[in-house]
């Protein structure tokens, strides 16, 4: 299976030198799906929030954006959708930056 897995907050955070509970989340899971070797992971950032840390890292546009298309026009992430294409076969959001793809299946943590 191949899993789009978010890590904006994460890499933002591990650039500032500190991880929260949800940085830490996101980096241990991470850690364990990569692993995991049925699985291929490819990392997504949005850029609004931290830069790609790696060559392979998919470029998701900026969450903002197509939050906001999102909500006031009932727009799907295009931009993300695009960048995710036949890539992957689902996307992971460990965080509260959650892409909203039309043709791709999402899991989203949620953290109280």
């Amino acid at each position: 299976m191949k899993i789009a897995f978010g890590t904006s907050v994460l890499r933002k955070q591990q650039k500032a030198g500190r991880l929260d509970g949800i940085g830490r989340y996101a980096e241990e899971l991470l850690r364990a799906l990569v692993a995991t070797p049925q699985l291929t992971i490819r990392e997504f950032v949005h850029e609004d929030l931290a830069q790609s840390p790696a060559p392979r890292t998919i470029a998701a546009g900026p969450f903002g954006t197509q939050a906001l298309g999102t909500l006031l026009l009932k727009r799907p992430f295009a931009r993300s959708e695009r960048a995710f294409g036949d890539s992957v076969d689902i996307v992971h959001s460990p965080d509260h930056f959650i892409p909203c793809p039309q043709h791709i299946p999402v899991v989203a943590t949620i953290h109280d």
